[in-house]
């Protein structure tokens, strides 16, 4: 990829979200200590790092817990199921 498809990819890499072959070639890209794209990651990182900061951190309520660890069962439910017949 050139410098200008990967651009798009900084802000995704700084927030780790970027994974699989994009997240190789970044990588790869980065090691070669690209004089472009260097200093576009270090923004993004810069960026999010100063955005986790802009808020203040809270406990979510247990209701939310509950909710989210039963819709996570009820997808592993579908998924055994699935695989029966795959």
């Amino acid at each position: 990829m050139t410098c200008d498809e990967l651009k798009d990819d900084y802000a995704a890499y700084a927030l780790g979200a970027l994974d699989g072959p994009e997240l190789e070639e970044l990588r790869e890209h980065l090691g070669r200590q690209c004089e472009n794209c260097t200093p576009g990651v270090r923004s993004a990182l810069s960026l999010v790092a100063r955005m986790s900061t802009a808020v203040t951190p809270m406990e979510p309520p247990a209701r939310l817990r509950k909710r989210v660890i039963a819709l996570v069962e009820e997808e592993k439910g579908k998924a055994k199921s699935l695989a029966v017949f795959g």
